[in-house]
Order: C-alpha cells, then structure tokens, then sequence
C-alpha cells in the first residue's frame, strides 16, 4: 500500500491529536508527479519484509548474486528457475574459483539457504574449476540451446586461462536436466558442458553474457559473450587500438558437447563485434534486445561505458546491432543504419552501457525496447545519481544522444547523489498487467531509511511518450522501491525478471552481493513479486461514511485497491515527513511514503486487503526524512473512519 500526501491535503493539527474528517472519496485514476515532490513510496522496506519477499542467502565469502539471470526450467518440472552467480566462491579448496546456484522455481513461495540448497533440494550447486578464475560474474539463461526440452545457462569465468593465454576468459554451457548434488566442472563429463575460450591473453572474454531468442534467422538460440579488454585493429589502420572490447555472437550448437570453441581460430560459426576506440570496452555489458526493428529477427544490445563521445570523458556509449548479419567480423565504427545505431550517454562520467537490457514492448508500438544503465550521470546537482535511458524500437537512425532523446526514449533520473542508479538494469515483465513492459533499475548505493549503502531497487511501469520519470518522485501509479535490509548491503548491484518462479505472475529478482547475516559476505538475492492485487471481479466498492471539517458524510470507493480521499483545500500541509505506516481497524496494511506533492487536495492509499463495513481507523505514523531528521521519532496522526 503506498501513499501520497499534499500541501493542504491534511488538516494541520497537533501530531497526535484526532481531528475528523468528512469528505466525498472519488475513484483514483493515476497520480502524476508535481515538481517539487520530493520522497518515494516504498514498496517493500527489506527490514521489514512482508510475504511478497523471498530471501536466497548464500554461503560464507560467496558474494552471492553478485549476478543473477532466469535459468528456464533447467529441471523440467514446468516452473521457472534462477541461476545466481557467486564469483567469490572458494569451494573445493580453490580461493575464488567461483560458483553459481540454480534454484528451482519455489511454490509455495518460501526462503532458501543456499548452503543446504542440494540436502534440501531445492536445486544445485555449480563450482568453478580453477583458483581466480571466478566463475559465476556473469550469467545467463532462458534458453534450451540442444532441444532437449531443458533449460541451458551460460557461465562467464572472465579470469580464466585457455590453451595458456593467462586471463583470456572462459565462457561454460553448461546443458540443463535433472542433476542430484553439486557439479564440480573439474571432475564432470565434457558432454555436460562446452568451453568457449578467449581470443588473447588478458581479454576477460565472460565478463558479460546473454542467451539470444535467435539473432541469426536459423530458428536456435545463440550465446552472445562480452570479451571487453580485447584489442582490435579498425580496417585500414596499421597498428591496433587497446581494449576496444569485442563482443562474440556464437550461433546455435546443437549437439556439440564436448567440442571447445576457441575465438581465435574465427570457427565459422562465430560472429566477431569489435569497438573502434582505445578504451571505449565493447562487451562490458551485453543483453538480447528482442527485435527491435521489426525484421522478424532478433538483435543485439552491446554496453561500451568508457567510450569518450561528444567532447564527454567517460561518457559511455551502447551499440545496437540488427540480427541477420552474416559477415564474420564487423567493425562498429562501420555501423549504418541499415545494421544497427549507437547511443552516446548524456554527460561526463556517465558511464552509459555498465549496464544494458532488452525490455519487450514498453511503449505499445510492437517494437521491442532497450534500457540503458548510466550509474555515473549526474541529475542536476546530484552528482553519480545515476540514470537509465529507455530508447524505444526503431530503424532509421545512426545515433542517438541520451541528452536529447526527443521522441526516441526517455530518461529515468537517479533521486539522490551518490545512489547510481542504473549499476544494473533488466526487463520486469508485466509487473501491474497493464499490456506494457515494466523495468526494474538499481541503485546499489543509495542510503534510504538512513541505512548507507544498503542500496534500492525501483520498478517502473511501462508508458507512453517521452516525459521524464523522477525515482525522486515515483508515485504508485508509476512504480514501486525496494530497499536494502542494513547499512552496506548493496542492494541493486544486480537485477533481473524471473517470471515464472513462483508459478504464474511477475517476480522480480534484487541481488545484494555484499550482506553479511547469516554468514560474512554471504551476499543474497531477493525474489518480490508484486503487482495488481484485484477482487475476482476487477472491481468492487466499499462504503465508508465520513465526517470532516463539518461537512456532510460521504463514502469511500476504492478501484483495484486504490483509495482515494480528496479533502479540503483549506487544510494546511505536512512537512518533513518520509515514511508513514498505515493500519485499519488494528491490522497493519503496510507502510509507504508521504511525498510533499504541490497542489493536490487528496491522500491516496494503496489497499492490500478489501475493506468491509465501516469502524475503521487509519493510523498514519510519520518519519521525518532522513536526509535531514535521521534518528527523529515518529509522528502520528490519526484518521477516523466513521
């Protein structure tokens, strides 16, 4: 249940003190988002959490979901599964050899220990095969890549040594099916996994990878790797560049278990991406961006954020690639419009590309969209806010400035300095079933509840047009946060979508790769899922009658659990306060936020339950922002439904 609370929406009174009310309540369409709004609604408080929150902790020095990605149904069952990546993992007496988890999809919804995941089994272990190699910085999955009706994964081990080139990077698949117990790669038949090697030594080919849908017209997923220390040499010059970063499209391999791909041999069935400027890092993120220019054929989103564009160091830029392409090699600084666009980020430092994912359809325009991460932009004064940029499907264009979008995208703005928001980025699914795609963004390093650096997540609905959203200003029409349990958790620092984890319905993946309870640096994913909670009807209303300020009594209706009070425009505001905690009749509904929003007349509750008959009391007990008033006590001031 979320809240909004006015300039002049609340009669100001004592805290405390009971004053009632007697107002019509009117149906509640969507909120929009004043100016000077400043406080967001929290949706989840991971303090705090209700059932909508799943806790998967991990082992001791894991740093567990340092990544996260869907797995698919690796086991068959028909539910969805997660994989999550521990890089930091020393397991077989191997110091950061690295590990990942698949955990099965989980009904009923309950938490998970990870280091009794096989005893209990609830999934699987993967470990790594040599010291440092930290297998488990990226993941990926979603696909079946042999048609064995199984889920596969793709695991980055970016420090890896192959054939001798010490660092060039490893990526494993590793094939689903029913497993009992860890899988150690250093002791598992080469039937059930294959190596896809680096190209040179210090490529750190793995740091980023994705299962494609099919971005080359041959109906079989492909792997898309990010190599994004690797040199390349533009046509025509003589000497190469250093640490252009190349990305690699390996097509579908069925029934090649076994077999080792090595990208410096230029096997024929590799596509080779490779940057154009010194230090620009081509592959520091890599997604599947779905089909964004309507060809039928699926495309490719590439993340370069060191890349210098438009006189901006630093400012970061993001390639998108149409599918189909079937020359082996291709220079990005030779990209047209006819295969693909660059997007350049909007300020020094920006770093846009740490972080890229492709969306499904946001805009309804039955293109798919991208969202860009760029954790270091600043938002007007706040430097390292963050902003992620969503850049709708197209064709015709060859680039795009994320300063000037126009009609192209929009910008998700950071609320506050230091937060990064956009560090991490991923599709959401259809989280409130509206028909549009939903995104979730993190903020690894914000500092909400006074807790520094437990970190955030926010989710965003899907809309239309290119009006900016305010994470400073998300209303519950829009989005929703989730905060970080304690001080130093990280929460954000990787995201993800895992509808179908839970059975039918959106579930949104956090990941807080440094939490430190139960165990030091255990790290931990959270699995939220939330949205729309509606009567089997759609609809339904509930008659409360009120008094205030000595008006005559009215009722109460509310739509899908949204409740909505106008109240007199002579009432005086609130000020200074954060979060509030709402309950009726004496059970706690849930808490949300009360943002200073200018000239509304209304306060508006999120219900998480329907209302029955009148006797209610809403209690809203305030907590003065922490920016200012941290370790203030909560006000209170109360509502009575008569």
């Amino acid at each position: 249940m979320k809240a909004a609370v006015a300039p002049g929406s609340l009669p100001s009174v004592p805290w405390g003190r009971t004053r009632h009310l007697a107002v019509p309540v009117a149906l509640a369409a969507g909120l929009g988002a004043p100016a000077d709004a400043v406080a967001v609604p929290v949706g989840v408080d991971l303090a705090r959490p209700d059932g909508d929150a799943l806790r998967l902790v991990g082992d001791r020095g894991d740093s567990a979901a340092y990544t996260v990605a869907p797995a698919g149904d690796v086991n068959g069952d028909g539910v969805g599964d997660l994989v999550l990546g521990a890089p930091y993992a020393d397991y077989n007496r191997r110091r950061d050899s690295g590990s990942v988890y698949v955990v099965y999809g989980r009904r009923p919804f309950d938490g998970v220990d990870l280091h009794f995941l096989e005893t209990r089994g609830g999934g699987f272990r993967i470990d790594g095969i040599a010291a440092g190699e930290r297998f488990g910085t990226a993941v990926a999955g979603g696909r079946d890549l042999d048609g064995d009706g199984f889920g596969d994964i793709v695991v980055g081990a970016p420090n890896a040594t192959f054939l001798g080139r010490r660092e060039a990077g490893v990526a494993y698949v590793v094939y689903g099916g029913p497993r009992n117990g860890a899988v150690d790669l250093a002791n598992a038949p080469l039937d059930a996994y294959d190596v896809i090697g680096g190209r040179s030594p210090q490529d750190h080919t793995g740091r980023s990878a994705a299962l494609t849908a099919d971005a080359t017209g041959d109906a079989v997923p492909d792997v898309l790797l990010g190599a994004p220390d690797a040199d390349s040499r533009v046509p025509g010059a003589t000497t190469a560049n250093t640490r252009t970063g190349s990305a690699y499209l390996v097509t579908g391999r069925r029934a090649r278990r076994g077999v080792p791909v090595d990208l410096a041999a230029a096997p024929g069935d590799v596509r080779q991406l490779d940057g154009s400027v010194t230090s620009e890092r081509v592959g520091a993120s890599v997604a599947d961006a779905g089909d964004v220019n309507g060809d039928g054929t699926g495309d490719l989103l590439l993340g370069a954020p060191t890349a210098d564009r438009n006189d901006r160091v630093d400012s970061g830029s993001a390639y998108v690639v149409f599918g189909r392409d079937e020359r082996s090699v291709l220079s990005l600084s030779l990209l047209t419009p006819s295969l693909g666009y660059r997007v350049d980020g909007a300020s020094t430092g920006a770093r846009l590309g740490q972080a890229v994912a492709g969306l499904g359809d946001m805009n309804g325009d039955r293109r798919a969209d991208a969202i860009l991460g760029s954790p270091g932009a600043a938002v007007g004064t706040r430097r390292s806010a963050g902003r992620a940029t969503v850049v709708y499907g197209q064709t015709a264009r060859l680039r795009l400035d994320a300063r000037a979008l126009g009609t192209a995208g929009f910008s998700i703005l950071g609320a506050a300095a230091g937060d990064a928001a956009g560090a991490a980025v991923a599709g959401a699914g259809d989280a409130n079933a509206d028909g549009l795609a939903d995104v979730v963004v993190g903020a690894y390093d914000a500092d909400n509840n006074c807790r520094g650096g437990s970190g955030s997540a926010y989710v965003v609905y899907g809309k239309f047009g290119r009006a900016p959203v305010y994470l400073s200003r998300l209303q519950p029409a829009r989005g929703y946060r989730v905060d970080g349990a304690r001080p130093g958790d990280r929460l954000g620092w990787s995201v993800g979508n895992a509808t179908g984890f839970a059975g039918p319905g959106p579930v949104v993946i956090a990941g807080s790769y440094s939490v430190n309870a139960p165990r030091p640096f255990a790290g931990a994913a959270y699995a939220l899922r939330r949205g729309v909670r509606k009567t089997a009807s759609g609809r339904y209303a509930t008659r409360l009658p009120l008094r205030v300020l000595r008006r005559p009594g009215g009722r109460a209706r509310d739509y899908e659990g949204f409740l909505s009070i106008p109240v007199e425009a002579t009432a005086g505001p609130i000020r200074d306060v954060y979060a509030a905690v709402y309950t009726f009749g004496g059970r706690r509904i849930g808490s949300t936020s009360v943002p200073r929003l200018a000239g509304r007349r209304q306060l508006d509750l999120r219900l998480r339950e329907r209302l029955r008959g009148g006797g209610y009391t809403v209690v809203v007990s305030g907590q003065p922002d922490p920016a200012r008033y941290c370790g203030r006590k909560s006000r209170e001031l109360v509502l009575r439904f008569r």
